[in-house]
């Protein structure tokens, strides 16, 4: 086993996001706008950034102005305050105050600080600043302080480096540009494609070469990432306009199933980053096996009589990836049933003692090929194919324990995991069919199952791993599942 160079106490494992736990339903539209041009704005001076000479990155201020999306327009559209929004009310803005934290500081102390050529401060360690910073390309090392880090997450950190777009993102011409040459100037297109902002999300939310929140930096502090794209959206405060009926381009926030499409959108796009963060932790000189790849809670949990670890696990081996594949490793569907076994393939080579690098990369690259077809739009939902999809995911997620009990899943991200997509499937369905009697009895099912799966205040972790809470959502699952069966 390839051992690391610091040596980290074990803690706890951090906190998940408990928004994760909170997918309220989100409303609210916005009367048709009709921009009118400007003149594009000047050239932004050259402000000699220390870390990357040659950035195309020029700053959230640029996107400020009143006539921009500073406000002073808001009356023809949301997007026009959209600085407003994400400098008042988008934890994004504060990315780069939280490296300032004691927090931080602490997670900094504990990863070596002070020895040898690690970095002075989260502030200039690259490691943070990836994530927690705009930067056009992941960075390396310590790194010399910059004022536009401060931006935290930027604009840009969505939309792409700005300086060759948003001179012309500003006239009348720039609406009918084609996608491909907006590209060419580094904007990036998030309003017709799910797949896409779910893409752009998952670059930190889950990961990738030189954005990796690995075990040293989970066992020092950093929560653990739980990226579940339907829920982040809905939760995120929004700052853009929807788009007009008359613009011939398509909106997937129009169609009624778009809380379940954007889950399903954000479970590829989370199984695709995944598998590729993985094949990234497999290059020879990284800490192997990464133990991120594991369940925290296999091991960090209360060692309790009746305990569901205990009964549902006999092999004193961790669980791999439970949280970003579980929904795709369950189902049982036709379609997903190439990248399903792709999968367990997989999976039978991360529970070896010691995985073999290659044999894992070789797996990834398989999983990886069979996922790429199904990247592309799905078929429409009906209220029908809903319902099957719902008890499909039901019963393939339910165990057997060793002293017989069925339980809903096999672990806390399981079961998670489950509640979130019923519950993107249910207010979809909801919005399908308005009238159905049953609507109600379904939302308070979903209800009672959130509350269970809620941390106990001041736990970082489920807190239990007594089968009582278990068993009460495995109940109401079940309710669940009679209310759907035809």
């Amino acid at each position: 086993m390839t051992h690391r160079q610091s040596s980290l106490p074990m803690l706890t494992s951090a906190a998940f996001a408990l928004c994760v736990l909170c997918l309220l339903p989100a409303s609210g539209s916005a009367d048709e706008i009709t921009a009118t041009p400007i003149s594009p704005v000047p050239a932004v001076p050259d402000q000699k950034s220390t870390t990357t000479p040659q950035s195309r990155i020029v700053g959230s201020a640029s996107c400020a102005a009143a006539s921009c999306h500073g406000g002073g327009r808001r009356i023809e559209g949301l997007h026009y305050a959209a600085s407003l929004i994400w400098a008042g009310r988008d934890p994004h803005a504060s990315a780069w105050d939280v490296l300032n934290t004691t927090r931080s500081r602490n997670m900094l102390e504990l990863l070596g600080a002070g020895q040898g050529n690690a970095p002075p401060a989260a502030t200039q360690d690259a490691r943070c600043l990836n994530c927690h910073a705009t930067v056009e390309q992941p960075l390396t090392g310590t790194v010399v302080s910059d004022y536009l880090h401060h931006d935290g997450v930027g604009c840009e950190a969505c939309h792409g480096a700005a300086r060759d777009w948003i001179g012309p993102h500003v006239t009348a011409e720039w609406k009918r540009l084609p996608a491909a040459q907006k590209l060419s100037l580094g904007y990036v297109d998030l309003a017709s494609s799910l797949t896409q902002r779910a893409n752009r999300c998952a670059e930190c939310h889950i990961g990738g070469v030189g954005r990796d929140v690995n075990h040293d930096l989970i066992a020092a502090g950093h929560p653990r990432l739980d990226y579940e794209f339907s829920t982040f959206h809905t939760n995120y405060p929004r700052h853009w306009q929807p788009r007009a009926s008359t613009s011939g381009l398509p909106d997937p926030e129009d169609s009624p199933t778009f809380p379940l499409d954007a889950w399903q959108a954000g479970q590829f796009a989370a199984a695709e980053a995944c598998l590729k963060l993985l094949e990234d932790r497999t290059a020879e000189g990284r800490p192997w096996p990464e133990l991120a790849e594991y369940s925290c809670f296999s091991c960090h949990h209360n060692l309790e009589d009746r305990s569901w670890y205990q009964q549902r696990r006999s092999s004193g081996r961790p669980a791999w990836e439970t949280w970003n594949l579980a929904p795709l490793r369950n189902s049982n569907s036709a379609n997903l049933l190439p990248l399903s076994t792709a999968i367990a393939s997989l999976e039978t080579v991360m529970n070896q003692p010691q995985p073999d690098r290659q044999q894992v990369r070789t797996s990834v690259t398989n999983a990886v090929t069979t996922l790429a077809p199904l990247l592309t739009p799905p078929e429409p939902w009906t209220a029908t194919s809903i319902d099957q999809f719902c008890l499909t995911s039901i019963r393939s997620s339910r165990r057997t324990t060793t002293d017989g009990s069925i339980l809903a899943a096999g672990s806390w991200d399981e079961l998670a995991q489950l509640y979130l997509g019923l519950r993107a499937a249910v207010a979809a369905r909801r919005n399908l069919a308005p009238a159905d009697p049953h609507n109600a009895q379904r939302t308070q099912l979903l209800e009672q199952i959130r509350t269970q799966l809620l941390f106990r205040p001041g736990y970082d972790s489920p807190g239990t791993s007594s089968n009582t809470a278990v068993l009460a959502v495995t109940d109401a699952i079940s309710q669940l599942e009679q209310l759907l069966a035809p």
